[in-house]
């Protein structure tokens, strides 16, 4: 057997972690680590309705620490997701689904992947469906490139985006659901 040298780097220490401005830099978790530098690139996943001032169950918000401090590591918000399980849920029989992924880029050149999903009341035959997707594209599109990063990211968690978008999709056929399964920052 070979033995494997090890290192004694000592134990291991919990460091905070902190949200960005806009969640008013509260703690969103700690996170063991040997040295504070070992922070810099890690995730945290955090309940939305714990760290915003939203009531939607479920909804997943993604930090990022990219800046290390005497007190911890400060983050940036990195990615929304809701969970499959929570869209299943909302999917009734006799209803279409409509998913698909789009890159845009925002007002300050921060690339984002976005996955809308729509849930519509009834079904919907393919040209209303592909209609539908033409539609939330362009006014995404739009969306996206008049907000900064985080201005459009708290629109996300607000829940203004999606209204916004199914008054203008239910204009085409009645809309059930319009959110986003998951957006992430390149």
């Amino acid at each position: 057997m070979v033995e494997k040298e090890t290192s004694k780097k000592g134990r291991k220490k919990w460091f905070n972690i902190y949200a960005p401005q806009e969640f008013r830099e509260q703690i969103v978790g700690e996170t063991p680590a040997f040295d504070i530098s070992e922070l810099k690139g890690r995730n945290i996943v955090v309940d939305a309705s714990s760290i915003a001032e939203t009531r939607r169950p479920g909804v997943k918000l993604i930090f990022k620490v990219t800046e290390i401090k005497d007190k911890g590591g400060f983050s940036v918000l990195d990615g929304y997701e809701i969970p499959q399980s929570n869209i299943r849920r909302a999917i009734r029989v006799g209803s279409s689904k409509i998913s698909d992924s789009w890159k845009f880029k925002t007002n300050d050149n921060v690339e984002i992947i976005i996955k809308p999903v729509i849930v519509t009341r009834g079904k919907a035959v393919h040209s209303v469906l592909s209609n539908i997707r033409k539609q939330m594209k362009s006014d995404l599109k739009e969306m996206v490139a008049s907000r900064k990063y985080t201005e459009f990211m708290m629109d996300i968690i607000r829940n203004k985006i999606q209204l916004a978008l199914k008054d203008n999709l239910k204009k085409i056929h009645p809309v059930a659901l319009c959110d986003f399964s998951k957006i992430e920052r390149r």
